[in-house]
């Protein structure tokens, strides 16, 4: 029922979000899709994993003038990243949606002091070294980025483009050409194979020859097939078959939920804590 409660809240059209909710909706938005995905069995567990952070600093910048909020592109936001599809090798998946950074914009001119991206017109802060301390930085002009056919030796391309062997920035490449990462391809393609070549990537239940599967929550099963995750209670013999968030646990052959607070823990904690190496519980 709560599942199905968020996407319906995620699927109604206009009005915005308030600031005070944008937090919380983003996580439920990721939690909607990663359960869709497979990686988790229901929305609740999720959510357990990820609990919504404190918003008080974003908050008070909007309540200073220091960042605009803009509910309407935060609405559109959370619907673009709760519908993305599973299939990783896609635009949607790739990209972060428009929206979401236009929901939040800084208001500090370049050269003006402040204390995070978010507060400048440009989304970039450039702060001392100061440890954990808080520290005040200024305001830069935001990283220039090369355009179709420009030089990359130094600077990243623009969205869309890649940094071919001559330092110059060309199209993504295209089925059939080698490469070294799945992000040089095409959406729609993967790099697969020993060497790297752009091709179309396999989803559950197809042939994976190339021991990768384009699908957020599958696996390369021995058997040479894109497999399910998975999820509490399934059988395993390790943890490369489960979820990132369900390992396996050997000792009974299935997979399990991370430990809790107070718990002990080699790893990932499953409820927003963490695991604390000098005692071996989660914290």
């Amino acid at each position: 029922m709560r599942s199905l409660a968020v996407a319906m809240m995620l699927a109604g059209c206009g009005g915005g979000i308030d600031a005070k909710d944008f937090a919380s909706q983003l996580r439920d938005a990721n939690c909607e899709l990663r359960t869709r995905c497979g990686q988790f069995p229901e929305v609740a567990s999720c959510e357990a994993y990820f609990p919504i952070g404190d918003d008080t600093t974003l908050l008070t910048a909007i309540d200073h003038g220091v960042v605009t909020y803009d509910g309407d592109q935060a609405q559109e936001c959370i619907n673009d990243l709760a519908n993305s599809p599973c299939d990783q090798t896609s635009m949607e998946a790739r990209r972060l949606p428009v929206a979401c950074a236009q929901a939040v914009t800084g208001t500090v001119a370049v050269g003006a002091p402040c204390t995070e991206n978010a507060e400048c017109e440009s989304a970039a802060c450039s702060l001392p070294s100061c440890g954990q301390a808080c520290c005040t930085g200024m305001c830069v002009a935001p990283p220039v980025e090369s355009p179709l056919g420009g030089p990359c030796a130094t600077v990243e391309c623009e969205d869309g483009l890649v940094c071919d062997n001559t330092k110059t920035c060309v199209n993504l490449y295209a089925a059939g050409t080698p490469c070294l990462l799945s992000s040089d391809c095409a959406y729609g393609l993967a790099c697969a194979g020993n060497p790297g070549i752009c091709k179309t990537a396999p989803k559950l239940g197809e042939p994976c020859p190339d021991l990768i599967c384009a699908e957020l929550g599958t696996f390369c099963s021995a058997s040479g097939t894109c497999t399910a995750l998975g999820l509490p209670g399934t059988a395993c013999t390790a943890s490369t078959t489960c979820s990132t968030f369900y390992p396996c646990d050997t000792a009974i052959g299935r997979c399990t939920a991370n430990p809790i607070v107070g718990e002990h823990c080699t790893g990932l904690c499953s409820d927003g804590s963490f695991c604390d190496s000098a005692t071996a519980t989660c914290t």
